[in-house]
């Protein structure tokens, strides 16, 4: 877990997380939370590359990281039904989803407790 303000590479540096041939397969989560200072070019909450700096992230591969609902959710409801299989997508138990609103508001994130 890795919690910053901000995070900035900077000119000729380089940031990664796991690689292409060796994607990183374990949970990992970077907080990016608003502070009182903010970066001229950037704002007050990023994570960015300076000139010729990179960054690659390389999570473990997934044919889908999203889908549609085959049903209506109702506010309660402790299911979602997927136009997906959520498998199939490479979607696993313990994966946090987030579920978008037709409406203004938050919209829920939802950790997967099972996949039937």
């Amino acid at each position: 877990e890795l919690r910053a303000r901000y995070i900035l590479v900077g000119e000729g540096g380089y940031f990664q997380v796991g690689s292409r041939t060796k994607p990183m397969e374990l949970s990992a989560r970077i907080y990016i939370k608003k502070g009182i200072e903010s970066h001229a070019l950037f704002g007050d909450r990023f994570l960015a590359s300076e000139g010729e700096a990179r960054v690659e992230l390389h999570g473990r591969r997934m044919l889908r990281t999203w889908s549609l609902l085959a049903r209506t959710a109702e506010k309660g409801d402790t299911q979602l039904f997927l136009k997906h299989d959520p498998l199939t997508m490479g979607w696993r138990i313990g994966d946090h989803v987030g579920v978008a609103t037709t409406s203004r508001g938050v919209s829920p994130e939802h950790k997967i407790k099972d996949i039937g």
